[in-house]
C-alpha cells in the first residue's frame, strides 16, 4: 500500500534574518508534489562575507526534482522574501502567485533579469483558493510594515497548515489591511490546524508592537515645528510611513524630494497596486535645489537620505543661509542588519535626530550620537553611533534633550 506523507523543509530562514525559502510536499516518499514558499535573500557584512553582494538559498535540491515543483508562493515584498525571485527563477521555472502589491514588484524583478513578467498570477484574498497538485493555498491579509502582506492556509489531504509570514499585530496600520484575529479564529474553526509555521522578526519580544498609527500626530508636530530642511530616512518599503511622512510634511507647507531609485520604484508600485492613494507630487533633485530649505523635506533610504545627502554639496550650499539647520527623522539605525557607518561627509549644525518609532530622548556629546527608544517610560533599547571625523564637536547643537 502507498503512504503518502507530509514533510516541511526549510532551506533558508528558518532561526535567522533573511532568505526565506521554505518547501512544502505531500506523497509517497521520494514522490511528493512540491511547493516552494517565499524565495528571498540576506545582505552580507563585511566582517563575515566581504566582496559579496547576495545571499540566498542553496536551491539544488530543489532544482533535482524541479518535475515535482508545483508553484511558488510570495507571502509579501521584502527583500528577505522575494529579493531572490529573479535570480532562482530560471532554475525553476514553475507557476508565481502572489497578491497584487507583491506581483507588481514581483515582475519588475523578473523583467530586470530578461525574464517574462506574467510569469506571477495575481491571487485575491482567501477565499480565493490556488489548487496546486495536492495543494489547496488562500492568501489570508495580515498587517506588516509593507502593503498587501500575506498569510497562507496550506491544505493537503493529510492535513492544514498555516504558515503566517511576517505580520504584525496593527488594527490600523494606516496602508494595507489591519491584523484581524476573528479570521484566524474562523480558519481554526473550519479545519483543525495541523502546524503553525511562525515567521516573523522580534516575534519572541514581550513588548507590545505600536501600531503605525500612533505615530501621525507625533511626526506631523515634529515638521510643523521644524524650522530648517527636513531629512527622513525610512526603509522603502515602509509605505505606510512614507505616506505618513509626506502627510505631514504637506500640512506644514513643504515640498517632497524622493532620493534613490528604491524609495521612487515603491512608491510608484504601491500607486500602481491601487494601496497608495492621493500621494502628494514630488520633486526631482534638481528641482529641489531651488526650493527654500525651510520649506523642503527629503525622503529617502539610509543610503540616499543619509549618506548621499550628507556628501552633496549642491545641497549644503555655503550661501544657503539655512544651511546651518537641519531636522533629522530616521527610523533605520535600529533595523536587524543595517550596518551604520558614514564616512567622510561634511556636516552643518545637525538640530535633531530622532527614531520615528517612538524616540523620546536624544543626546549628544562630543562626536557621539545616542538615542533611546522608550515606551511607556520603560527604556527598551539604547544606540550609539560613532561620528568621529563626521561631525566636529564644536558644530553639534541640540535643540530638544
Amino acid at each position: 500500500m502507498t503512504v503518502n506523507r507530509l514533510i516541511y523543509l526549510p532551506l533558508g530562514g528558518a532561526g535567522e534574518i533573511g532568505m526565506n525559502c521554505y518547501v512544502y510536499g505531500y506523497g509517497p516518499e521520494d514522490r511528493e508534489r512540491l511547493i516552494v514558499v517565499d524565495l528571498g535573500v540576506t545582505f552580507p557584512d563585511m566582517d563575515s562575507t566581504p566582496g559579496v553582494d547576495l545571499i540566498m538559498a542553496d536551491i539544488s535540491w530543489l532544482e533535482q526534482r524541479r518535475d515535482r515543483i508545483e508553484a511558488i508562493f510570495i507571502t509579501h515584498a521584502h527583500e528577505d522574501h522575494i529579493g531572490a525571485l529573479g535570480l532562482l527563477w530560471p532554475r525553476l521555472k514553475v507557476p508565481v502567485y502572489a497578491r497584487r502589491f507583491t506581483a507588481v514588484l514581483g515582475k519588475l524583478k523578473l523583467e530586470e533579469n530578461g525574464l517574462p513578467g506574467h510569469t506571477i498570477t495575481v491571487v485575491r484574498p482567501r477565499p480565493e483558493t490556488v489548487e496546486a497538485g495536492p495543494f489547496r493555498v488562500q492568501f489570508v491579509p495580515v498587517a506588516h510594515s509593507i502593503p498587501e502582506s500575506a498569510a497562507l492556509i496550506i491544505d493537503t489531504p493529510a492535513a492544514r497548515i498555516v504558515h503566517s509570514g511576517d505580520f504584525k499585530l496593527d488594527e490600523t496600520p494606516l496602508v494595507g489591511e489591519g491584523w484581524n484575529p476573528d479570521l484566524f479564529r474562523e480558519i481554526a474553526a473550519e479545519r483543525p490546524v495541523k502546524a503553525l509555521m511562525c515567521d516573523s522578526t522580534n516575534v519572541f519580544s514581550l513588548h507590545p508592537g505600536r501600531s503605525e498609527s500612533t505615530l501621525r500626530e507625533p511626526i506631523r508636530a515634529l515638521i510643523a515645528g521644524a524650522s530648517g530642511m527636513v531629512v527622513a530616512t525610512t526603509f522603502a518599503s515602509n509605505v505606510a510611513r512614507l505616506r505618513t511622512l509626506a502627510e505631514a510634511a504637506q500640512a506644514a507647507g513643504r515640498s517632497i524630494c524622493l532620493l534613490g531609485r528604491a524609495m521612487k520604484k515603491m512608491v510608484a508600485a504601491a500607486q500602481e497596486a491601487g494601496v497608495l492613494t492621493d500621494f502628494p507630487d514630488t520633486l526631482s533633485p534638481e528641482e529641489a535645489l531651488e526650493v527654500p530649505r525651510n520649506s523642503l523635506m527629503l525622503m529617502g533610504t539610509v543610503v540616499t537620505g543619509f549618506l548621499r545627502i550628507t556628501t552633496n554639496p549642491k545641497i549644503f550650499r555655503e550661501t544657503d543661509p539655512l544651511q546651518d539647520v537641519i531636522d533629522f527623522i530616521d527610523s533605520l539605525l535600529s533595523c536587524p542588519g543595517v550596518q551604520f557607518q558614514p564616512q567622510g561627509a561634511s556636516w552643518p549644525h545637525l538640530r535633531q535626530v530622532c527614531l520615528a518609532q517612538q524616540a523620546t530622548g536624544n543626546l549628544i556629546t562630543d562626536a557621539w550620537i545616542a538615542a533611546t527608544v522608550m515606551q511607556s517610560g520603560e527604556t527598551l533599547c539604547t544606540f550609539d553611533r560613532d561620528f568621529s571625523g563626521l561631525l566636529p564637536a564644536d558644530q553639534l547643537l541640540l535643540l530638544k534633550p
